[in-house]
């Protein structure tokens, strides 16, 4: 996408935080919007089901900051994105499954099932960032900084990986989660079945 930015939310809520953020939209740094509908039942892992409020950063956007002049628009955008994503996550959002399916939700899970983010680091390799919603808002701004410093390591590791062999370009990846661990106070990366090892019903 030409896009540094989309933030998507639901079309039938009223969101100026995301339009401060819209705001911040020029030629050379576009953000914009996506509405969505009302989800319907969904019969998914936690993890993958899609959040109300959703933050999609392409490549554009880490390829905008790599240069001096783009060090300052980076602090901006990024202060603006934390401030999103801190309030989004005081929005609680509950799943509520069947009688017959109960155990299928995992007892366990920790997630912020409001605000999450897709992050575009090369083609074909997007991964899912999901928010702990047992963080201490004291240490929300910490965590924050340290998904967007994981999240530049990422995406400069991809950019050396495909310089060295172009067909990483046309590669597949599978699903993969950036999720914070809070007791070791870092970020990891996961597969599909790591998140179902961690967060399965015991």
């Amino acid at each position: 996408m030409d896009e540094a930015i989309i933030i998507s939310w639901p079309e039938d809520f009223d969101d100026p935080l995301a339009e401060s953020i819209l705001n911040f939209d020029s030629d050379n740094f576009r953000v914009a919007a996506r509405r969505t509908e009302p989800k319907g039942l969904l019969a998914m892992l936690e993890w993958a089901i899609p959040t109300a409020f959703i933050v999609y950063l392409s490549g554009n956007f880490f390829k905008s900051f790599l240069t001096e002049a783009g060090k300052d628009a980076y602090a901006k955008s990024k202060d603006l994105l934390k401030d999103y994503i801190k309030k989004r996550r005081q929005i609680k959002t509950k799943l509520i499954a069947a009688d017959s399916s109960a155990e299928k939700l995992s007892r366990s899970y920790d997630q912020s099932l409001t605000i999450s983010l897709k992050v575009e680091l090369q083609p074909g390799l997007t991964i899912t960032v999901l928010i702990s919603e047992r963080v201490n808002s004291s240490e929300e701004n910490e965590m924050l900084e340290g998904m967007f410093q994981n999240l530049m390591l990422l995406y400069s590791d991809c950019q050396k990986a495909a310089s060295e062999s172009p067909e990483q370009n046309n590669k597949r990846f599978p699903q993969l989660y950036l999720v914070a661990n809070l007791q070791t106070g870092q970020w990891e990366l996961l597969t599909q079945q790591q998140m179902s090892e961690r967060y399965k019903n015991s």
